[in-house]
């Protein structure tokens, strides 16, 4: 089932939600009605978490599909991890630390 397709059906479910309420305020619904409505209620939340589902797995999805070989996706990717995951300098006092041996020998040295 497409994306699309969810949409229109959770959207036309909650229409026909919308005209169900509406009628329910000037009469009485019968009981085909409200088990109409009850089922359709329970369906548009599962059509509702299905398209959050969706959306949530549709960058993984692009990943798995441009990310994995040896693309310009991939090395942005891993850029911005370096650069997430990287320590540009350490203040230490009134001293800054850049290289990467300043940074491990002052690291050690907290440690103690």
């Amino acid at each position: 089932m497409g994306v699309g397709r969810i949409t229109t059906q959770l959207a036309l479910a909650r229409e026909i939600l919308h005209q169900l309420e509406i009628a329910q305020d000037s009469r009485q619904l019968s009981q085909e009605e409200l088990w109409y409505k009850n089922n359709l209620k329970k369906h548009s939340l599962a059509l509702a978490s299905l398209k959050r589902t969706v959306a949530r797995l549709r960058p993984r999805i692009s990943w798995l599909k441009e990310g994995d070989a040896n693309t310009h996706l991939f090395h942005l990717h891993a850029k911005h991890r370096k650069r997430k995951n990287s320590i540009g300098k350490l203040l230490s006092g009134d001293q800054i630390c850049t290289t990467h041996d300043k940074k491990a020998d002052e690291y050690t040295m907290n440690l103690c």
